[in-house]
């Protein structure tokens, strides 16, 4: 992925000295994601009950990048991304209760 900010805007500080950025000058990428529970109780007889369900994460496939690289002293790769979150995951659950 190209970079995610304009690294030419920074310059390590020489040693022993502090630079001048501020903190939480740059930002990511934005996080969007949908989440989706469904569940059904189905009743076994006396006390007892089977619940089923279903979980979706990240239901639309959304793609989430992970933060930058922010060593400014690694020119090869500040700046760029190299990874993102999970894709689609989905799990059924089932629970007895007694």
């Amino acid at each position: 992925m190209p970079f995610a900010f304009n690294t030419s805007a920074f310059a390590v500080a020489p040693r022993y000295t502090f630079g001048n950025a501020g903190r939480n000058g740059v930002r990511g990428p934005g996080f969007a994601t949908f989440d989706l529970a469904i569940s059904k109780r189905i009743e076994t007889g006396g006390r007892s009950a089977v619940t089923v369900g279903l979980q979706v994460f990240n239901l639309f496939n959304q793609t989430n990048f992970d933060l930058p690289e922010h060593f400014a002293d690694e020119p090869t790769t500040f700046g760029r991304i190299f990874s993102a979150k999970a894709p689609r995951q989905v799990q059924l659950t089932a629970r007895l209760g007694f």
